[in-house]
């Protein structure tokens, strides 16, 4: 959430250009960054608890990932795959150069190449799919770097809840370039911009209200 709006406010500041080159730049940071420093710790936790002398071994329950979580990642490769092809074929009839932003009154200030615009929508897309995917194989070959039982969080519920956020990511993905479609297409919003500015934001407070109940 906190990235959602870090790139918000990045939005007013720069052009769209560098924006999703800068987007793109830092979700293939943390992709790699956490799952090196995942990797890493996880490895060097094995190696000095391996060498401390045990009197007496006791008995250890793997934890393991429940096989149930996968529905979720094939739901979000459903997601992903539905989402990117609707995007690749609707694109065909817009113009060489659409509106791809807009003020609070819905007006546009800010122009893109088509083919740019959909090269950077379906790059953010791919990170966030690829985030997940990477996190899931993680989760399922060390599901202890996820478990935190402190705060009542296992490692089920931590994917499950990476799950919803990136499918949360695609529908509003989805939503903003219906929008746009349906404004470059002809000529109005699929509904006033600060409605659809509202229901994100109403839809992402759900989300943290969910997560928070979870938690309790």
């Amino acid at each position: 959430m906190v990235i959602g709006i870090l790139f918000l406010s990045l939005s007013m500041l720069l052009n769209n250009e560098y924006l999703v080159t800068f987007l793109v730049l830092f979700k293939i940071s943390v992709i790699v960054g956490v799952t090196v420093s995942i990797l890493y710790v996880d490895d060097l936790a094995e190696k000095v608890t391996g060498r401390r002398k045990i009197e007496e071994p006791s008995k250890i329950v793997p934890l393991k990932l429940n096989p149930k979580i996968v529905k979720y990642l094939a739901a979000l490769t459903i997601l992903y795959m539905v989402l990117n092809s609707m995007i690749v074929y609707t694109a065909n009839f817009l113009p060489d150069t659409i509106a791809v932003h807009f003020d609070i009154s819905g007006f546009p200030n800010r122009y893109e190449g088509k083919f740019n615009f959909v090269l950077g929508v379906i790059t953010v897309t791919s990170l966030d799919f690829i985030l997940y995917a990477v996190f899931f194989y993680l989760a399922k070959n060390k599901p202890l770097i996820f478990y935190k039982p402190k705060l009542g969080i296992s490692t089920n519920d931590f994917m499950e809840w990476l799950a919803m956020l990136v499918a949360i990511s695609f529908a509003i993905v989805g939503l903003a370039y219906a929008d746009i479609f349906t404004y470059n297409l002809y000529g109005c919003h699929i509904m006033p911009m600060f409605i659809i500015i509202c229901l994100a934001l109403m839809l992402v407070f759900l989300v943290i209200l969910y997560l928070a109940y979870k938690t309790r």
